[in-house]
């Protein structure tokens, strides 16, 4: 495994509480995966997520958590667990989305976005969104897309929703470092798999990571 590489992001507090005041990236792993996880409090883990999962329920096209699982997570996790899903149904009324009740995929009703139109496409979720990526020219999108404010605005799911919570102009160097990271991430990601097509997750509280595409 390469040296992990860590920074930090100064952050005003809206824009810190979603991206963390500080994360740790990771070349692949053997699961063919590379992830950046903040090291303090503020971001679910995959595992979580994953944990969580089962409790998360769709009724009236919002995301709702299960009060039985008040007794399977910690107060500091159902904390974390509320916000992501309270992003989550802002972002499907925002983004005019639409949540399938048995897979709890929020998808657009709407071309409201114009990255919806390009070749890589996205699934939303509670704890954030998932781009898929199957050609080289939709990697190059989403990067030159994550070049700047304006642009990342229009990627739509988890990414638009970390902007849309912050005073853009407040926080601009510091979100254009994150979505620096985000963007070389994925190239790199991309250029270590050229044989593969692949998917990015990023969380509402800024975690993200890359996976082949099964």
């Amino acid at each position: 495994m390469k040296k992990a590489v860590a920074f930090s992001l100064l952050l005003p507090m809206t824009m810190a509480t979603l991206l963390g005041t500080s994360a740790t990236a990771f070349a692949s792993t053997p699961e063919q995966t590379m992830s950046m996880n903040q090291t303090d409090n503020q971001s679910l883990t995959t595992q979580t997520i994953q944990s969580v999962d089962k409790y998360v329920t769709v009724s009236g096209n919002r995301y709702h958590l299960s009060a039985t699982a008040a007794q399977e997570f910690s107060k500091g996790q159902l904390i974390q667990i509320n916000q992501s899903i309270d992003q989550a149904n802002r972002n499907v009324a925002e983004q005019q989305l639409k949540i399938d009740s048995k897979t709890k995929v929020a998808e657009p009703t709407t071309e409201l976005f114009a990255a919806y139109n390009t070749k890589y496409t996205t699934k939303n979720f509670w704890w954030g969104t998932r781009y898929y990526f199957t050609s080289n020219a939709a990697v190059r999108k989403m990067c030159n897309e994550l070049g700047g404010i304006a642009s990342a605005f229009n990627i739509g799911g988890a990414i638009a929703g970390i902007l849309s919570n912050g005073a853009a102009s407040a926080v601009a160097g510091a979100a254009n470092i994150y979505f620096s990271h985000l963007s070389s991430g994925l190239n790199r990601y991309n250029n270590q798999h050229p044989h593969n097509q692949i998917y990015m997750d990023v969380s509402y509280s800024g975690g993200f990571s890359y996976h082949i595409l099964a």
